[in-house]
């Protein structure tokens, strides 16, 4: 087995996992199975982390010191992701890290292997089961879940404390974005600057000045906004997110998981497609659920607006067109925080089988074959003539 490491520095690139990093988990963790066009695959593992220096505060110290045992185990080799990519059929592995300041921003490992099958290995002792058949012209990728995430009960029952937690802020930051949708709704001549002021300035421009009542609701959205987003911020003393918590606790899965194929595939169960080829497994978190399930309220939603501006880099204003053009409200009232809970539980335990399917490689000769077979139908053409 060989193996190829890189070090390098890259502001640009060092700079977008910061910004990034401000909307989502301070470690990040995606792997991408990658099949390629000759049948062969490849496994690639992206740890992203905010640098420990961000939280130089006391209260952060729980954090701080998370993001640097995890930076130092990725470094010497005794991080648990590491041992997943000892695969036998597996043979060419490389890895790059990019630093920033000084410290490990990002890590990546990549393997490559004789066959998807081989690269699936990566996910062996993860919740799930995951299996590549391949029948005549077509292969096949299933991962089905055997339960929940790797987490002890005491971690479960916190999961659920915060899920308490964040149902009732929900409560009342959809209760303040209904609020504004229905003022703006009365009065469309200041809809476009109710929505930009309830922005709180992430809209890029700056709306004109408001009656206090308009100005209130507002400020309140914008407030609610920013103690929802609260979710993806570990609090004080504490090493983790609240969504990262449920994360462990719901999802079966080690990473946030891609697929790319070489071709259209023919059936996609459970995947949500992410551009030509590429598909994602439903991540289960917090965030994530309330993500998928935010269409239920509304046609356009702040808080995803924001996150989605958020780790997208965060440089583009949040575009006001989707708020301001017509009322978002998709019904009547806001959901309770009841509803919002069970709602929420009910997508975090749903136990849902991923599969795709694709043609089979042509093997070598094949396309010779055809041919051959295609001359010998027009020489038997020209004899019937």
């Amino acid at each position: 087995m060989s193996i190829s490491l890189v070090g390098r520095r890259a502001a640009g690139l060092a700079a977008l996992v910061l910004a990034t990093g401000c909307w989502d988990a301070p470690v990040r963790e995606a792997l991408e199975l990658e099949v390629l066009a000759d049948g062969s695959a490849r496994a690639t593992l992206v740890v992203e982390l905010d640098p420990a220096r961000r939280y130089a505060a006391e209260s952060e110290a729980p954090l701080r010191r998370r993001l640097e045992r995890k930076a130092r185990d990725l470094e010497d080799g005794s991080d648990p992701w590491l041992a997943r990519f000892e695969v036998e059929r597996c043979p060419r592995q490389g890895g790059a890290w990019l630093r920033d300041e000084g410290e490990l921003v990002e890590f990546r490992r990549s393997m490559q292997c004789e066959d998807l099958a081989a690269a699936a290995e990566v996910l062996s002792g993860a919740g799930v089961a995951a299996d590549v058949t391949v029948s005549g012209d077509e292969v096949e990728l299933a991962i089905v879940p055997l339960g929940a995430g790797v987490a002890t009960r005491a971690e479960r029952e916190r999961a659920l404390a915060e899920l308490e937690r964040w149902s009732a802020q929900l409560e009342r930051y959809l209760a303040a974005v209904f609020a504004l949708a229905a003022r703006a709704a009365e009065r469309p001549d200041l809809a476009r600057d109710l929505w930009i002021a309830g922005f709180g300035g992430s809209a890029g421009e700056p709306s004109r000045a408001l009656p206090d009542a308009e100005a209130e609701l507002a400020r309140a959205l914008d407030k609610a906004t920013g103690d929802v987003a609260g979710v993806l911020r570990a609090r004080a003393g504490e090493a983790e997110t609240a969504d990262e918590l449920a994360r462990r606790v719901f999802d079966p899965l080690p990473a946030r998981l891609t697929v790319t194929l070489p071709l259209e595939p023919f059936a996609v169960e459970g995947f949500e497609r992410r551009g030509e080829g590429r598909f994602a497994a439903p991540e289960k978190s917090l965030y994530a659920a309330f993500a998928r399930l935010s269409g239920r309220w509304l046609a356009a939603d702040p808080l995803v607006a924001l996150v989605e501006r958020g780790r997208g880099g965060g440089d583009a204003p949040v575009a006001i067109e989707p708020f301001a053009a017509g009322d978002p409200r998709r019904s009547e009232a806001p959901p309770t925080r009841l509803e919002l809970r069970e709602a929420l539980l009910a997508d975090l335990r749903a136990e849902v089988p991923l599969r795709v399917a694709w043609p089979a490689p042509r093997q070598a000769g094949e396309d010779e074959e055809d041919e051959d077979a295609g001359e010998d139908e027009d020489e038997a053409g020209e004899a019937a003539r």
